[in-house]
Order: structure tokens, then C-alpha cells, then sequence
């Protein structure tokens, strides 16, 4: 059995810059090959933990290549990545993953770093947190009991790192997050030039004001399929997602789904609930 759940932060100096830890503990008894899930692209930035080696790999940019016991990080600014489960010849393997979504801004504001300068980048914990905190932490993390003592775990060593750089909670930032006006708007409400408003999306966020709109607009979608799949209804209408979310038309949505997810809606669908639901347009 897999212990796996996905645990929002509480506390008041980690909730602006942490949106979310995952973790799955246990044994799994399944051996065959299979897709686990495509991760999808998204403003934030993801630290993983594999303490685990040998159970799944990674396509992405259509390459693929092995997870080892290991951390890695991720931008979330590029393509969508597939993780898939390895074969085996064993009954059953021991598995131990954590992950933390850190807003954009964290890179920024932590570690005076854009997201931009580690796209692309083959990059694990002890590149930002330093050789000897990374190692410590993984050590600790690796001999815990139970994903709660992670997240504890993993928020002490941010903590520490925090008042080490001496990080102060940006409230200009948690706005620029946040807004969803225009850029002339939010320059008025703020006070600042839309160029310089735009030179902070791209340092802090590494992508423009118009791309990050876009893509939490699409987070939103996704995320409005998913609940109502989850909350038992059995039709999904398509254009009302259109419509809701503001999109052009049908053509734009539909653009718009492929360049995120590599899928039309209906075969997202079809992928990811099979026979749950129906939809129409």
C-alpha cells in the first residue's frame, strides 16, 4: 500500500513562498511498465527527492532518462514531462518520493536566482541550498518515518536558509502573483511604469505579465475539470469551461489545452478518467 497525499504549508513565513508538498511512502507491488502521469507546465518550481533509485523514468523534450536516488529540480516554464514506471522483475520495491512546489518568486527572493537561469539546467538540491545543507538535509529526510516528519523536516532547513539571506515576505510580489487586471491597470494600482512592472515579471517569475496570466488561467481550467470528475459529476461541458475561463472560442481553448498538455481535452479525458465521464461541446 502507498502512502501518498499532498499537504498545504501552514506556517506564516513558509506560506508565501511554498504552495505545496507531495509525497508517496511504501511498497509497491506492481512490476509491469506503465505511464504514472504527464506533469503539466506551471509558474512554479519544483524540488524532488528520489530516495529511491531504479523505479521510474522521465521523458521530456523527448528524451528519456532514468531517475536515480537523487534530487532534481525543475523551472516549471518549459514542456510538459512524463514519468513512467520501470519493469521489474521483483514482486515488490520499496518506493520514497517528496516533492515541494515553490512559487516563482521563491528563486528570486531565497536564492537571487530567475527561474530563467535554471531552464534546461540538470540541477539538484545542493546546487541552491549548498553542498553540505543539501547533504544533511537528504540524510535526515531519507531516514524519516512518515511524510509529516519530511515536511517538518524540509521547512527547519528553509527556515534556516531564510534568515541566513535575512528574506523579508514581499508583499509587492504576492500582488504581481496574484493580479489578474491588466498591465496598465496594475501599473496605475501600484504606482509603477508597465516596464518596469515587466522587468519584474521576468526577473522574479521568468516569464512575461500576458504568459503568466495564461498560464494560471489554465491551471484554473484544469484544475475546474478535475473537481468536477472528482465530485461525481458525469457530464462535462466543454464550452461552459470556454466561457468561464474567458477564452476566445473553442479554437483558442483547444490551442491553447494541446500546447500545455500534448492533448486535445476529450483525450485528456479519455487518458486520465477513461470511462468516468461524459463530455460534449
Amino acid at each position: 500500500m502507498i502512502n501518498y497525499r499532498e499537504v498545504i504549508p501552514t506556517a506564516k513565513h513558509i506560506v508565501p513562498y511554498i504552495q505545496s508538498y507531495t509525497y508517496s511512502l511504501g511498497v509497491l507491488h506492481e512490476s509491469n511498465a506503465k505511464l504514472i502521469t504527464r506533469t503539466l507546465p506551471s509558474v512554479m518550481t519544483q524540488i524532488y527527492f528520489e530516495f529511491v533509485g531504479g523505479l521510474s523514468e522521465i521523458e521530456t523534450a523527448g528524451k528519456r532518462f532514468e531517475i536515480a536516488k537523487r534530487t532534481y529540480i525543475s523551472c516549471g516554464l518549459g514542456s510538459w514531462m512524463d514519468i513512467y514506471q520501470l519493469k521489474s522483475n521483483q514482486q515488490s520495491r520499496a518506493i520514497k518520493n517528496f516533492k515541494v512546489e515553490l512559487y516563482p518568486h521563491a528563486l528570486y527572493e531565497i536564492f537571487a536566482l530567475s527561474p530563467l537561469e535554471i531552464m534546461n539546467e540538470d540541477l539538484t538540491i545542493a546546487d541552491i541550498f549548498g553542498l553540505t545543507t543539501a547533504s544533511l538535509l537528504y540524510e535526515e529526510m531519507e531516514s524519516s518515518a512518515n511524510g509529516e516528519e519530511m515536511i517538518k523536516i524540509f521547512e527547519r532547513y528553509f527556515t534556516k536558509i531564510m534568515l541566513e539571506r535575512d528574506v523579508e515576505k514581499n508583499s509587492l510580489t504576492t500582488q504581481l502573483l496574484k493580479s489578474s487586471m491588466s498591465i496598465k491597470s496594475l501599473a496605475k494600482e501600484t504606482g509603477y511604469s508597465p516596464r518596469w512592472l515587466q522587468k519584474q515579471y521576468r526577473d522574479k517569475f521568468g516569464i512575461s505579465y500576458k504568459k503568466i496570466q495564461n498560464n494560471r488561467r489554465f491551471l484554473d481550467t484544469i484544475e475546474g475539470v478535475n473537481q468536477r470528475v472528482l465530485s461525481g459529476k458525469n457530464k462535462i461541458n466543454f464550452l461552459d469551461l470556454v466561457y468561464d475561463a474567458n477564452y476566445y472560442d473553442q479554437a483558442h481553448f483547444i490551442r491553447e489545452f494541446k500546447k500545455n498538455t500534448g492533448m486535445t481535452p476529450s483525450n485528456y479525458l479519455n487518458q486520465k478518467y477513461h470511462d468516468l465521464v461524459n463530455f460534449f461541446w
